[in-house]
């Protein structure tokens, strides 16, 4: 799991945000599928699965509601990989380290009307 904290300004969750994600997963022949929760603020917003056999490398958008941020000072955001895996155990590479999601960047903007 990967998260991120950011504060929020009061009037900044009235309306529902959009985030926008570049990001690449570890993807190989012998791990064809990479699963991410996205979560924010204890909810899950969205479930990510990037395959091999596309562009492991991708732009994502996720709509965060106001409802999520409600009542909150901060915004929790969770990328919750449940499937990583080490290139060493799959003779992919000499890393034993797991690896999952590289997130290139992360944008957040009110969502337009």
């Amino acid at each position: 799991m990967a998260m991120l904290r950011l504060r929020l300004e009061p009037a900044g969750h009235a309306r529902p945000l959009m985030m926008t994600v570049d990001a690449g997963a570890f993807v190989v022949p012998k791990h064809p599928r990479l699963y991410v929760d996205v979560v924010v603020n204890g909810e899950t917003v969205e479930r990510w699965t990037f395959r091999a056999a596309l562009r492991p490398a991708s732009r994502r958008e996720v709509r965060i509601p106001a409802s999520v941020m409600a009542g909150r000072g901060e915004l929790r955001i969770e990328f919750r990989i449940h499937n990583p895996q080490a290139p060493q155990y799959l003779h992919a590479g000499p890393s034993p380290h797991f690896l999952g999601l590289s997130v290139r960047s992360l944008v957040l903007h009110p969502e337009l009307p």
